[in-house]
């Protein structure tokens, strides 16, 4: 069931439900376990209703941080991520 404090356009309203699965691109879903502002469920709802989704959960009471610790984190998951899924230009 998708998390009840989302608006109705948010991933994870009941609508999304529908058309997350639909999604088909490389997704990273980031969330901070204690964020205040959006509960984790509302990461983890879309991680679990796009196929291969991958969520990463970091530690914290943030809802954007801009301390430098969680930026570079943030910053290393990202470019980790898009490293894997996305293919250099053919030439």
């Amino acid at each position: 069931m998708p998390p009840t404090h989302t608006g109705p356009f948010s991933v994870g309203s009941p609508r999304a439900g529908r058309w997350l699965p639909a999604v088909t691109t490389p997704t990273l879903v980031l969330h901070a376990a204690g964020d205040p502002v959006v509960p984790v469920a509302g990461g983890r709802y879309p991680a679990d209703h796009i196929d291969g989704a991958r969520l990463v959960e970091f530690p914290g009471t943030y809802h954007a941080s801009w301390d430098p610790v969680d930026v570079a984190a943030l910053r290393d998951t990202i470019i980790g991520f898009l490293s894997r899924v996305v293919r250099p230009p053919i030439r």
